[in-house]
């Protein structure tokens, strides 16, 4: 007679359960995310919304934080509480080739303000242009008002003649480098599009050399740049101190000549 023997249940896997490895990947990652989340607690809230907009995908434009410790460095050290461009002996280190090996042509300069005064001099809607020579280049200060509206980076109306009437003068220097700054006060900005003085100044740059490059002028002899409100000319203390604060800088420099 055969003995029914009870069969012996199959032996359970060794180890956790495949899912739980996954599960343990994810839990990890999890972690180290709140972790570094947690090291960037003491950041202000402008970078964590940059963070914050990386993290979704939407386009943003992330400027270096040396951006602002030099320039703030460089704010707290002058004598005298106000920046002339931050260049005292009339020349300037921030040029677009780097080359040593480089003369500038300062005669070129000297004529060309003579020639830009004599000129704005008979367009009153360009009244309160200052125009002044500054050793390797010639500085156009364009006040506060006569290019953008308060807080914006769109040209304004009457903005158009004005960069029009420029442009017939600057057409006669086709080799000459061209630089645009834009400066605030330090009146706090925080809006969607411009968060603070530094993406206002840089949009208003931005935009006075896409008008010019729009118009024909080559963009390899362009750069633009946003001064925010550490470069102020007079105090911000007062209104009027402000205004003159807020102001376009078209700087066009010397021709160069290559030393061999």
């Amino acid at each position: 007679m055969l003995m029914a023997y009870k069969k012996k249940p199959d032996a359970l896997p060794r180890g956790a359960p495949g899912f739980m490895t996954t599960y343990g990947d994810m839990v990890t990652l999890l972690l180290c995310f709140f972790i570094m989340l947690y090291s960037i607690s003491n950041i202000d809230a402008d970078k964590f919304k940059l963070l914050a907009e990386s993290l979704i995908g939407k386009e943003i434009n992330i400027i270096d934080s040396a951006i602002f410790d030099k320039i703030t460095s460089d704010n707290d050290s002058m004598s005298n509480g106000y920046a002339d461009d931050g260049i005292q002996n009339g020349t300037d280190e921030n040029r677009f080739d780097g080359n040593q090996n480089t003369t500038y042509e300062h005669n070129n300069i000297s004529e060309m303000v003579a020639e830009f005064e004599s000129y704005l001099s008979g367009n009153d809607i360009t009244a309160g242009i200052v125009v002044e020579e500054l050793g390797e280049y010639m500085r156009l200060r364009l006040p506060d008002g006569i290019l953008f509206g308060a807080g914006s980076a769109d040209l304004i109306p009457g903005a158009y003649n004005v960069l029009e009437i420029l442009i017939v003068e600057m057409l006669k220097y086709p080799e000459n480098e061209i630089r645009v700054e834009g400066h605030t006060c330090d009146l706090p900005i925080n809006t969607e599009r411009f968060p603070n003085n530094l993406y206002l100044s840089s949009a208003r740059a931005d935009t006075v050399v896409l008008y010019f490059i729009e118009k024909g002028f080559s963009p390899k002899r362009f750069t633009s740049e946003g001064k925010g409100e550490w470069w102020p000319i007079a105090s911000n203390e007062t209104p009027e101190g402000r205004a003159l604060n807020r102001r376009v800088e078209i700087k066009i420099f010397a021709r160069q000549t290559k030393v061999n």
